[in-house]
């Protein structure tokens, strides 16, 4: 069992991810019903960035990496220092230990840094240009905990959480999405492709990250910049509006994912409603939705499934219908933290990840049952 989790962590740290992010919305729940002493707005965010979402980021990291850079596979101790830094996270959050949940993500974010750094360095290239976005994730979060160590956990949040999370998604999603939307010509980030648009790469993340630097300083600009690169690297990368060789529900739902990030920017932009509202939309319906449509892909290449699942299963349409749905309730919601549109949104997002846990599970029981005549998938 330990041997088959140092090959491939994310059978940990996505369960550990699901049971974070049901958590981190219990928060609200037992706020409504006078369950706790505090509001629990950073304890849900600490809780939905740095416990929630962090699995699925460490979790897919360091499956992922080894196989891309050809080095060692994760060890023992790494594997209990993630999962245990993710569980202290959670505890401290519930005891509303901003300060401690913060020192923490420190902790966190120096063992993936030195993860993911030993084994690029090891490997002595990176293993596609959209890897290049991958040290903007790292200098955005370190520069998100400076300002969260001053108590401005709300900029903390935008640098370490969003910044970071779209950072990777540009990052490894340049070469991912497009092959799990399956249109022509999408290589899986594991095969090897010649590195030759760095410097377009690292211009669009230069620009990428100046928007979210610059955004107290200059707040339409930036995210009128941001708007635009994301739309721009939508097209031209992620092959958005391009027609799939099949139409499935994974890839339908990474388009959703996109479209949610863009609507998100392009209102905050024009100030339509609640700045906290309009976050939820690129938070839920898309950062969120895009890692589990990932996550599923992981869960099914290297859990012995049929990749039909992705194609056709109305379990994953109930997905990410209940997770679009969750956003937009939110989004309604506005400013209400206990009304009927923020508890729609609570109660269908938890719905929403509770069958897409029960499918995950099913797919771990049946590595334990393994078929040598299956073969081998690559996410």
């Amino acid at each position: 069992m330990v041997e088959a989790l140092k090959k491939e962590p994310y059978r940990l740290f996505f369960p550990v991810g699901i049971l974070s992010g049901i958590l981190a919305i219990l928060f609200w729940v037992a706020f409504k019903h006078n369950l706790i002493g505090f509001y629990p707005r950073v304890s849900h965010a600490n809780t939905m960035y740095f416990a929630f979402m962090w699995a699925f980021v460490i979790g897919f990291l360091m499956t992922a990496v080894p196989r891309m850079t050809g080095t060692d596979k994760a060890h023992g101790l790494e594997l209990f220092i993630g999962c245990a830094l993710i569980i202290v996270q959670n505890t401290f959050n519930i005891l509303n230990y901003s300060d401690y949940a913060v020192f923490t993500f420190i902790l966190q974010l120096f063992a993936l840094i030195f993860f993911v750094g030993r084994r690029v360095l090891k490997a002595g290239r990176i293993p596609f240009e959209g890897f290049i976005f991958m040290p903007f994730a790292f200098l955005q979060a370190l520069h998100g905990i400076y300002l969260g160590i001053n108590q401005n956990f709300e900029s903390m949040h935008l640098f370490a959480g969003e910044a970071f999370l779209i950072n990777l998604i540009f990052g490894v999603g340049s070469r991912l999405i497009p092959a799990l939307s399956r249109v022509p010509g999408g290589v899986l980030p594991k095969l090897p492709q010649p590195i030759t648009k760095y410097k377009q790469y690292f211009a669009l993340a230069i620009l990428l990250n100046l928007s979210f630097i610059f955004q107290n300083q200059f707040e339409r600009a930036s995210l009128l910049l941001r708007l635009l690169v994301v739309v721009y690297f939508s097209v031209e990368y992620f092959k958005m509006f391009k027609k799939p060789t099949t139409l499935g529900a994974l890839g339908i739902g990474l388009k959703i994912g996109l479209l949610f990030i863009i609507a998100g920017y392009a209102i905050k932009l024009f100030n339509f409603s609640n700045i906290i509202a309009t976050n939820h939309l690129v938070y839920i319906g898309g950062l969120l939705l895009v890692t589990i449509m990932v996550a599923t892909r992981v869960s099914l290449a290297h859990g012995q499934s049929d990749l039909n699942y992705e194609i056709k299963s109305k379990e994953l349409v109930l997905v990410v219908t209940t997770i679009s749905i969750a956003a937009i309730f939110r989004f309604l919601a506005q400013s209400e933290i206990t009304g009927f549109s923020i508890t729609v949104s609570t109660y269908v997002l938890l719905l929403g990840l509770f069958i897409w846990f029960s499918r995950f599970l099913l797919i771990l029981k049946k590595l334990n049952t393994p078929d040598p005549n299956r073969p081998k998938n690559s996410c």
